[in-house]
């Protein structure tokens, strides 16, 4: 299902990404989601608003 990966892998991510920019001081971590219209597409249901 679509909704797992979209919801739990931007924080999956992060987790692993961050003892790495603390040890470096910094770093950034940029989500990219989906805008309003490809959320209200058909058949995108399961795709878009999860991302959001």
């Amino acid at each position: 299902m679509a909704l797992d990966p979209n919801v739990n892998g931007p924080f999956l991510m992060a987790r692993a990404a961050t003892p790495a920019m603390l040890r470096a001081g910094r770093g950034r971590i940029v989500n990219i989601s989906m805008n309003h219209e490809t959320m209200r597409r058909r058949g995108f249901s399961l795709y878009g608003p999860p991302k959001a």
